[in-house]
């Protein structure tokens, strides 16, 4: 089953009686990739099953009117939350997508949209490189935007700090995308 690039939802009403849809959202997440309040569905894709496979891109639906409509491809996204006041460093794989030409971006959202629940410091490195310092961040940023450079293979690393269940969400954006036909 294949999700149409325009998908007819009540946004107050996600699970509708249209219950195709419902079914499609089952395993995706809603989001606010930009924090401006407004929830978007981010839908993973399935990894590969086999190492020939080609990884797909992410997909970002964003609100449109009264409909959800593709946003835009990503390499990926990922929820850092600080289960502590201790600080604490998670690492995680990023893997390149097929098609995805760059130049890339990562984006940090810091935090909920309220304002709540930010990072008070944080640090983030992509293969051993800094990006951000504590420096970067305050409870007055809510979004930070850098250009990376990606390896097919990529580690990510993020360390928190600040209060207990502090978050920040990073996507990485490919501004430009090959043509492909998913397998």
């Amino acid at each position: 089953m294949e999700w149409a690039a325009t998908v007819e939802l009540d946004p107050n009403d996600i699970y509708s009686n249209r219950w195709i849809s419902a079914f499609k959202l089952r395993e995706r997440e809603l989001v606010d990739a930009d924090n401006d309040g407004t929830k978007e569905i981010y839908v993973q894709p399935a990894y590969p099953r086999f190492p020939d496979e080609p990884v797909l891109p992410a997909v970002l639906y964003k609100l449109s009117g009264d409909r959800y409509v593709d946003d835009m491809r990503l390499v990926g996204m990922w929820t850092f939350k600080l289960p502590t006041s201790t600080s604490e460093t998670s690492t995680v794989s990023v893997t390149v997508p097929q098609g995805a030409r760059g130049p890339y971006t990562l984006r940090v959202v810091n935090g909920l949209p309220d304002g709540t629940a930010r990072a008070a410091g944080a640090e983030v490195w992509i293969n051993g490189k800094k990006l951000l310092s504590p420096i970067d961040f305050s409870s007055n940023v809510d979004v930070i935007e850098r250009a990376v450079t990606l390896l097919p293979d990529n580690e990510l690393a993020v360390r928190l700090a600040g209060q207990q269940s502090s978050e920040i969400e990073i996507l990485i954006e490919s501004e430009s995308w090959a043509s492909f036909s998913p397998p």
